[in-house]
């Protein structure tokens, strides 16, 4: 792997936070930003090794999700399902 260098301008308060971050985790920012790079890179599905899927760190102690969780907690309108004005079809397509 080839590592080259990058420079960037950055809000002073946020590299301050950035350092902090990276001194309480025995780091230093370029492996922070390395990281951050990585991550942006995998969620949006444009490196070379995909995250199949995102999950909570506490998802295993949940477990899977059930339906019906929020039954009687709100009621969907009868007219739900019905199509929706012109006007909004618009707004919804960027038009």
């Amino acid at each position: 792997m080839v590592f080259k260098t990058v420079s960037f301008r950055a809000d002073e308060e946020k590299l301050k936070e950035l350092d902090e971050a990276a001194k309480a985790q025995h780091r230093d920012r370029t492996f922070l930003l390395n990281e951050a790079i990585e991550g942006y890179l995998r969620a949006n599905g444009t490196t070379r090794n995909p995250v199949d899927r995102m999950v909570f760190d506490n998802e295993s102690e949940k477990g899977p999700r059930k339906p019906g969780r929020f039954k009687g907690v709100f009621e969907v309108g009868a007219s739900f399902d019905d199509p929706l004005p012109e006007d909004e079809v618009r707004l919804w397509s960027g038009e």
